[in-house]
């Protein structure tokens, strides 16, 4: 789902060139440079900073990803209407669904001011509600690493928000466990995200996305997995996460990887 665009793009391309575009409010800006722009990068060792200075609009945007990949303002009603514009096209094109990804930056609240960010939780039902009218039998797949006592407010109580979840709290207490031998973390990451709407399904995985995260878990918790599953430098990422697919870290034994899957 859209949470940003390249910086080359044309909308991004017209917003920078001309304050008075109609395509300037699409994106997010400051005049000065924000006394937490250090804060909140997704990519630590490797992004300096949410804001970036673009010496043609004389002014700075937020990008909570890398530079050149700037954030919409998803608050601006023109560009959530564009982003259910995507997904109309693509639902004509016939696919049965959506991976959300980075659910909770799509729905934060955004700019200069903004301290804490807000999950406007409000646009997930908006989304949804779209989608039920166009293709009632698609799904909409949330990437949402969160802590269990906000996974609600994504299904939303009606279930009326997001039909899946990632479940990011068992995945990585599982390779805690498969590390450590240790399954009582696992059991209790499994009780903490019981709870779900009955027309909603947790998504469990082993690994699926560009990195194996492993920021909830402890330190300690953290250190085990990676002395077993990722023990060189070379195979860890952000300090946090493993960059290796499920074969490598399990030796390519495949009794081993088919006892996983």
């Amino acid at each position: 789902m859209v949470n940003h665009t390249s910086d080359q793009n044309a909308w991004f391309q017209q917003a920078r060139r001309d304050p008075r575009s109609p395509y300037r409010d699409w994106y997010v800006w400051s005049r000065t440079r924000p006394r937490n722009a250090a804060s909140g990068v997704v990519f630590p060792g490797v992004q300096k900073s949410t804001w970036s200075y673009d010496s043609l609009a004389h002014a700075w945007y937020f990008h909570r990803f890398y530079e050149f990949q700037p954030d919409l303002n998803t608050a601006n009603p023109q560009v959530q209407a564009e982003i259910l514009k995507i997904m109309g096209f693509w639902i004509q094109l016939g696919v049965s669904g959506f991976r959300m990804d980075a659910v909770p930056f799509v729905i934060a609240t955004k700019g200069p001011r903004v301290r804490r960010p807000r999950e406007q939780y409000w646009m997930l039902r908006q989304m949804r509600e779209f989608l039920q009218w166009r293709a009632g039998e698609s799904i909409i797949l949330a990437e949402a690493n969160v802590l269990p006592k906000t996974d609600m407010e994504y299904f939303g109580d009606a279930g009326d928000r997001m039909h899946m979840m990632f479940n990011f709290q068992a995945n990585q207490h599982l390779f805690y466990s498969l590390a450590s031998a240790d399954t009582q973390p696992l059991c209790k990451a499994l009780r903490a995200t019981k709870s779900r709407p009955a027309t909603a399904q947790w998504g469990h995985f082993l690994r699926n996305h560009d990195e194996l995260d492993l920021g909830r878990l402890t330190p300690a918790q953290r250190a085990t997995v990676f002395k077993e599953f990722g023990p060189e430098k070379s195979m860890q990422l952000y300090d946090r996460g493993i960059r290796r697919r499920l074969a490598p870290m399990l030796a390519g034994d495949r009794r081993r990887i088919e006892l996983r899957l």
